[in-house]
């Protein structure tokens, strides 16, 4: 049976991503690595390739993914993907500068881990995609976001969703998982995971995108320890099925990573509630 075509919110007809950052006016992302990182490069005569290549790249999008991956252990930053601030006046808060590390094993250089803790505005999602595998040159691809309930349409069901609960997306070169369901239409995946699975599917690299279902809470949608254990079972289904990467070790306790985080998220609360006596 014929493969039906992948779509995805940054899929263009000419089968090429629009340069955002030059069309918008907002200076263009770059990829800043350490001076340890750079030199190793220059040792090993790859100066004439892209500066990072490996067998897969992991990227953690905002607080549920990015949380998710901050539990693997052993690794170590070696650069960041920057996306610089507008000089606009009065300062835009969409154009802040926006930092996202890039970790590599300590144990295994060729597995390239990236954060990108805050929402990259969708009209610069394509640019900093862009900027990244300019640089970067992978086998294969597994992003790590979320999505809410609010924004979720399950024609199968009049039940609303909890977590734990995952979704998944691919590009057409990567195997079928059959065990995690499919993020099915008319459901669309945005912004920088639409970004990347779309570069990915134009550049027929191997990409799977999880999308695991945030929690609620005080009217809030927050990334709690049942969204990250619904990352936790994707993970093992993609290693099982496919073996994506067998040498990633997570830390055991989940809990553990979400306590921190959820130390934060009651100081957020505290904060939006106070606001509302002012």
């Amino acid at each position: 049976m014929e493969q039906q075509s992948i779509r995805y919110t940054y899929d263009s007809e000419s089968g090429e991503e629009e340069d955002t950052e030059m069309s918008g006016g907002s200076p263009t992302p770059m990829l800043l690595l350490s001076l340890e990182k750079m030199k190793k490069i220059a040792d090993s005569n790859a100066l004439n390739k892209k500066l990072l290549s490996g067998r897969v790249l992991l990227v953690g999008i905002e607080e549920g993914g990015s949380l998710f991956l901050s539990s693997i252990k052993n690794k170590k930053i070696i650069g960041t993907l920057l996306l610089p601030g507008s000089d606009s006046i009065p300062p835009d808060p969409n154009n802040s500068e926006i930092i996202s590390l890039i970790y590599e094993l300590e144990a295994a250089p060729d597995v390239l881990i990236v954060f990108c803790k805050h929402q990259i505005p969708t009209e610069r999602c394509a640019g900093w995609t862009k900027t990244l595998f300019e640089h970067v040159d992978v086998q294969s691809v597994v992003v790590f976001d979320t999505f809410a309930a609010s924004s979720y349409i399950n024609l199968d069901s009049e039940d609303h969703p909890y977590p734990p609960l995952v979704r998944i997306l691919q590009t057409s070169k990567a195997a079928s998982i059959q065990d995690i369901p499919l993020y099915e239409p008319p459901n669309l995946t945005r912004d920088l995971g639409a970004a990347i699975l779309s570069h990915c599917e134009i550049h027929k690299i191997p990409a799977y995108l999880l999308l695991s279902l945030l929690d609620t809470q005080h009217g809030r949608f927050m990334a709690t320890s049942s969204t990250l254990q619904a990352f936790q079972t994707a993970w093992e289904k993609l290693v099982a099925s496919h073996g994506v990467e067998q040498g990633i070790d997570f830390v055991a306790d989940i809990q553990s990573i979400f306590k921190t985080n959820e130390r934060k998220n009651r100081d957020i609360l505290s904060e939006s509630q106070s606001q509302l006596y002012l």
